[in-house]
């Protein structure tokens, strides 16, 4: 994409540029250490610039949205440490939007300085969180599917089942009776498990029974490029599967295929970002996870037996690894939601229903 920059844009390009090659340099790219990825996190939080999407009312850079473009586009090309999506694009807006106690403000000072990691547990399938409203405190109960980028989650928002609907829950995951089992196939999905743990009433977010009308404030006002952009890296690593494995015209035609399509999804996300289109922007990352779902089923297709998960299923085996370890990273935050949990959201909005 031919990107024509005025001279701030570009003097903003050289200065990311530069900090990139500074804080992440080539030499560390292919295989950075855990203190290499705390180094780029302490660097770019102390610049400012953990949260690019957010106002500076709020902590954020108050960038433009060509500045936001540069910088995710930048930092993915140089497969950069990625941010922590659940943070940054669910539990950051919706404390910004609802927040309304001083835990809410401190979680969000937490996000900018990167001291907690976030997950988020949102969509309720064949598991369930039953919530227990008591005097002057909350009780949760259940399981659901965990979603966190960077690792074990210090702090998981939770969808719980409240008497007339869903509301939304910060739950801190070291807290007695929360247990987080890790996930079969994917690392960045766990199993949240609460043993009937008691929460402050601060520990709600927003209003009780309107959970599912808060996600839909993200799904349809929120405007962000991010998970467009990111899904660079996904095809960065199935490309890589491809040429390695030398597995023919077939699969090297399909990679050629999401390039092509992803493209356009994100020349139409940043028009449509530039020319204040934001209701666009979810119809795009709702076919961006579409990509990203194929994309996931032509790696299964292309590893075969060997796509199955790393890490031993039963405690106690001493089989060896037999998979590459090459799977796509799944960065949208809300790719553990059932197929079809966005487009019934964004429907139900525009519907008013």
């Amino acid at each position: 994409m031919d990107l024509q920059l005025n001279p701030d844009e570009t003097r903003f390009k050289k200065a990311i540029t530069l900090f990139i090659d500074t804080n992440f340099p080539l030499a560390i790219r292919e295989s950075p250490s855990p203190a290499d990825l705390d180094c780029w996190y302490y660097a770019v939080s102390k610049e400012g610039w953990i949260a690019p999407e957010w106002d500076t009312k709020v902590g954020g850079p108050g960038w433009s949205p060509m500045k936001i473009y540069l910088w995710y586009s930048l930092t993915t090309d140089a497969h950069c440490p990625l941010p922590d999506y659940c943070a940054l694009q669910i539990a950051g807006p919706l404390l910004h939007r609802y927040g309304n106690n001083p835990l809410h403000q401190s979680e969000v000072e937490k996000i900018l300085d990167q001291s907690v990691i976030w997950g988020s547990a949102l969509f309720p399938g064949n598991k369930s969180i039953t919530v227990s409203v008591l005097d002057d405190a909350y009780e949760l109960d259940g399981s659901l599917p965990c979603y966190s980028l960077r690792g074990p989650a210090d702090r998981i928002l939770v969808l719980g089942d409240t008497v007339d609907g869903y509301s939304l829950f910060i739950i801190d995951a070291k807290k007695n009776g929360v247990q987080l089992v890790p996930g079969r196939f994917s690392e960045t999905i766990s199993i949240l498990q609460l043993d009937r743990i008691q929460v402050s009433r601060s520990a709600l977010v927003g209003h009780e029974d309107m959970g599912l009308e808060h996600l839909i404030y993200l799904l349809t006002e929120r405007q962000s490029i991010s998970t467009v952009v990111s899904l660079k890296s996904s095809l960065y690593s199935l490309r890589k599967i491809v040429s390695e494995l030398d597995l023919g015209e077939e699969f090297a035609h399909q990679v050629a295929d999401y390039e092509i399509e992803l493209e356009g999804l994100e020349i139409t996300g940043l028009r449509s970002l530039i020319n204040n289109r934001g209701q666009n922007i979810q119809a795009i990352n709702s076919r961006v996870e579409k990509l990203r779902r194929k994309m996931n089923d032509s790696v299964t297709s292309a590893l075969g037996y060997y796509s199955i998960p790393q890490k031993s299923l039963n405690p106690g085996e001493n089989e060896p690894s037999v998979s590459p370890g090459t799977g796509l990273q799944q960065t949208d935050p809300f790719t553990s939601c059932p197929e079809g949990f966005r487009e019934d959201l964004i429907a139900r909005t525009m519907l008013g229903l």
